[in-house]
Parts: structure tokens; C-alpha cells; sequence
């Protein structure tokens, strides 16, 4: 699945050949039939506007990593996030450092 649908192979001379559909074993009949639920199951699962970000790519792979990157972001968008978020909280830090001081301030002793 990692590099397109399952395609039963043998090898000649150290080469990958795709075997044709009459030379499939009964096992490579099963992998195939798996490979295909679970890309029907990947698929159905997901919704509209995911199967329109991932509709494009022509590997199963491709499509996994779509959805990765649509739901988790890439590298620079979460360190981006990570520093507006340090900046956030630094700024309500001395924010409420400023409002504690205004009111020690405000109490007379």
C-alpha cells in the first residue's frame, strides 16, 4: 500500500515483474482483496472536502500523506504556530504581572 495498490510480483533474474492475473496464487488473490477494503475503508471514511485534498494523488501513499499534512500541518506551519503561541502566553504573563503590581499598588498599608 505504501507505494500504490498491490500488484502480485515475481522476480526474474533479481527483477520485479508484475505477474498477470492467471498466474495469481490463491494468496496473492487475498492480498489484493485486502489491499482493496482497505483502501475502500480509508476512502469511505473520509469526508467530502478530504476526498477532494486527497482525489489528485495517484498513490495510496500520496493520499496518506495528503491527509497527514491536512490534518496535522508540515514542519514549518507547527513551529510557526508553537512561537506565536510562546508569544501569546509571554504577553499574558506580564499582563498579569502588571494587573498583580497595580494592585499591590493600590493597597494602603
Amino acid at each position: 500500500m505504501a507505494n500504490g495498490r498491490f500488484q502480485p510480483q515475481v522476480f526474474a533474474d533479481s527483477v520485479a515483474q508484475d505477474k498477470s492475473k492467471a498466474d495469481w496464487s490463491e494468496d496473492d488473490k487475498k492480498k489484493v482483496q485486502y489491499d482493496l477494503k482497505a483502501r475502500n475503508i480509508l476512502i469511505s471514511s473520509l469526508r467530502i472536502n478530504e476526498y477532494h485534498y486527497v482525489s489528485h494523488c495517484k498513490t495510496f501513499k500520496d493520499k496518506w500523506d495528503a491527509l497527514e499534512t491536512l490534518h496535522e500541518g508540515t514542519d514549518e506551519v507547527n513551529k510557526s504556530k508553537i512561537n506565536t503561541l510562546e508569544q501569546q502566553y509571554e504577553l499574558f504573563r506580564m499582563t498579569l504581572v502588571k494587573q498583580f503590581q497595580t494592585k499591590i499598588a493600590l493597597i494602603k498599608f
